[in-house]
């Protein structure tokens, strides 16, 4: 059976129409649907007992400790499927969404993860300048349209993930010290979690059948939030490689990142100043180097790497 997890916070206003997408599915197999209520404290239990009280395989469930990766957690835990699929409350699935994801695991039963398409939603008009360089900031996947193993450097989108049960068991749960937490923006489970799941030596697949409509949001299609974003990445990605990586490894990746910024990035953004791009790229490989700078000398976590969402 598969299980279909949401994890909202705060969001009623939409999160009734991401449910009636999963219940619209057109499946000749049981799964389940959970909303994990990461203790909102706006009217989402009320919406979901529009679900609960008319479908035998909806529940609500109260995660009153505050932090995505906690209320994942708490999904994993609650969940009565083999398959676990992660959305966020801000999607509309597709009507084919659990027979692809079933179909998948059905043919390639040794797989343990894959990650689903996402397709952007404007409501309003795309700016100029947002470039495909930025489509992570709006959860947009950019991996083509077959299905593949993903690259090393590739990752599920966190509103359409999808996993075997069992490998939490190896891997262990979503890291509780990153994610976002209530209005607070932190970055790296899910890098964290693939992380864990390649060093197995297990494959991570892309299904573009398994896809959801996303919604952008106007607040991330602001210059300011995407340039602080970036620049937190590139915190985070250091962070990241000095928990994962071995110091020559680090120091290998350090180096490469300083000779692309003073031999091409900087040249290139001196010949187009007015390239946000640009300056983006530039902006988050100064923060990884000097992230890796702080963390070699003092050994010891980031400190202030939150962002409001």
């Amino acid at each position: 059976m598969i299980s279909v997890i949401i994890c909202t916070y705060n969001r009623s206003e939409i999160l009734r129409e991401c449910i009636e997408s999963v219940l619209k599915n057109q499946v000749e197999n049981d799964f389940e649907l959970l909303v994990i209520d990461n203790n909102s404290n706006d009217n989402t239990e009320e919406i979901v007992s529009l679900f609960t009280n008319n479908y035998s395989n909806v529940r609500y469930v109260k995660e009153e400790q505050v932090g995505l990766s906690i209320a994942r957690n708490t999904g994993i835990a609650e969940a009565t499927g083999e398959i676990v699929a992660f959305i966020d409350d801000d999607v509309v699935v597709s009507p084919l969404y659990i027979q692809a994801i079933h179909s998948f695991f059905c043919e390639h039963p040794e797989e343990v993860c894959a990650g689903g398409k996402v397709i952007p939603v404007w409501e309003f008009e795309k700016p100029e300048w947002f470039v495909k360089n930025f489509a992570s900031i709006i959860g947009e996947t950019t991996y083509g349209e077959k299905k593949r193993i993903l690259k090393f450097q590739e990752v599920p989108i966190g509103c359409n993930m999808i996993f075997k049960k069992e490998i939490f068991r190896k891997t262990g749960m979503f890291n509780i010290n990153l994610g976002i937490k209530g209005d607070e923006l932190f970055l790296g489970e899910e890098n964290a979690l693939c992380e864990k799941i390649r060093k197995l030596g297990r494959n991570i697949y892309y299904l573009p059948e398994a896809y959801v409509r996303h919604k952008v949001h106007r607040n991330k299609v602001s210059q300011d939030y995407v340039l602080r974003r970036l620049k937190l990445e590139g915190a985070s990605m250091a962070q990241w490689h000095m928990e994962t990586k071995k110091k020559t490894d680090v120091l290998l990746q350090y180096t490469l990142r300083f000779m692309m910024l003073w031999c091409k990035d900087i040249p290139l953004l001196l010949l187009r100043r007015n390239s946000f791009a640009l300056q983006c790229k530039v902006s988050r490989k100064r923060e990884y180097l000097k992230q890796i700078r702080k963390l070699m000398k003092f050994q010891e976590k980031p400190q202030n790497l939150e962002l409001k969402k």
